[in-house]
């Protein structure tokens, strides 16, 4: 049986590279990791999306690019979850603390189903 959040999570901060206000909201999804960038249509993130760059991760979407999806993957990773449905508002995930610690908290504290 997939492993996905029982409830939806929300983080918004500032990314680390523009210095812009991020939000992004983690939803329930039963069957891999979807990324809806600034409204547009979800996406399921596929290894061909991986376009890193120096001291960062970059996923190229058809929305366009997205930075630092790095340690709220890792929180995803960690979880072994098998879906997620993250909408971003912005071109990054916030930085909040700079690692997937507060990500991992906020993901048990909703448990997982």
């Amino acid at each position: 049986m997939p492993r996905t959040v029982r409830a939806s999570v929300t983080w918004v901060g500032r990314g680390l590279f523009t210095g812009g206000r991020c939000r992004v909201r983690l939803s329930p999804a039963a069957d891999g990791y979807w990324v809806s960038l600034n409204g547009a249509l979800a996406e399921r993130i596929a290894h061909h999306h991986l376009a890193p760059l120096p001291l960062r991760s970059r996923l190229l979407l058809d929305a366009g690019p997205l930075s630092t999806p790095e340690h709220l993957l890792a929180a995803l990773v960690l979880l072994d979850l098998d879906g997620a449905s993250i909408a971003v508002d912005g071109s990054e995930i916030p930085l909040l603390d700079g690692s997937s610690l507060p990500f991992l908290r906020a993901l048990l504290g909703v448990g997982v189903t």
